[in-house]
């Protein structure tokens, strides 16, 4: 058996979408009626409105707020990509498959990161049209759109980035999320119960310590030498050598989940899936 063909990927992936149907519908279904519910809530709390600023300024806020729930339902579900299978039917029924590990393995990443966000973007968007249409037909207010006003926001963002020639700062806004992604799914593969809440906790312990370390440093040793060493061109070298080393990092992450499913058994321990 080849370690990769497409169609069996794909087949995998169908099988994986066809055996959380339910649940994904459920949660696209409670995520909508939550965004619809959040944004009434905004709008109620703040009319009646004088004029189309303020409206506006409440749609802005609403978008800030989704944003934020957006990424951390993201996180949540990348964090959780076997946590559909912590059973042991659903773990044979997995390892079962006539497909390799590496096929099994992107199948899930591509179902918890694209499949399961997309759901919740979709939520977002069917959300927010039904309140801009509950407040347009029975409020009388003009239509703005929270999906509209993100689209724009993120546009606006790549185009000043990319127009102003910041290609180094559009390169670390690429290898972040990026890094996060590989960092959630790490700590999916690894963590069988509680994953997100575990890798979060991890990630703030390792920041807090980082920082205390450097705060440590920067009290009790010179560091003007710095100053005259730096310059536009060794900032240069420095910024793209923190990029490669954050994309090295990444790279090693999802080897590492793919290690651990390959070390996957049907009877694993309690708390990690090796």
């Amino acid at each position: 058996m080849k370690s990769f063909d497409m169609q069996r990927f794909l087949k995998t992936l169908k099988w994986i979408i066809i055996e959380n149907k339910h649940k994904l519908t459920l949660w696209t279904a409670a995520s909508t009626l939550g965004v619809f519910l959040l944004e009434m809530f905004f709008f109620y709390m703040n009319s009646p409105f004088t004029d189309s600023e303020s409206y506006w300024k409440v749609v802005m806020v609403v978008v800030g707020t989704c944003s934020f729930f957006i990424t951390l339902a993201a996180l949540i579900s990348v964090s959780g990509l076997f946590s559909e299978f912590s059973t042991k039917q659903r773990r044979v029924s997995l390892l079962m498959l006539p497909a390799s590990n590496l096929e099994k393995f992107l199948s899930a990443v591509i179902y918890s990161s694209v499949v399961s966000v997309a759901c919740i973007l979709l939520a977002f968007a069917v959300g927010d049209t039904l309140r801009m249409l509950t407040y347009t037909l029975f409020f009388h207010q003009p239509l703005y759109s929270g999906v509209g006003e993100m689209a724009r926001d993120l546009f606006a963002m790549s185009h000043n980035t990319i127009s102003m020639g910041y290609w180094q700062l559009m390169l670390l806004e690429v290898l972040a999320p990026i890094f996060f992604h590989a960092t959630y799914v790490l700590g999916g593969s690894l963590f069988r119960k509680w994953p997100f809440l575990l890798i979060t906790t991890v990630q703030i312990v390792v920041t807090m310590l980082g920082s205390m370390l450097m705060m440590f440093f920067f009290r009790h040793f010179d560091f003007s030498f710095v100053e005259n060493f730096l310059n536009e061109t060794t900032g240069k070298i420095l910024y793209y050598v923190f990029c490669l080393l954050l994309a090295t990092v990444s790279a090693l992450f999802y080897w590492l989940s793919y290690r651990i499913f390959c070390r996957m058994q049907v009877i694993g321990r309690k708390w990690v899936n090796v």
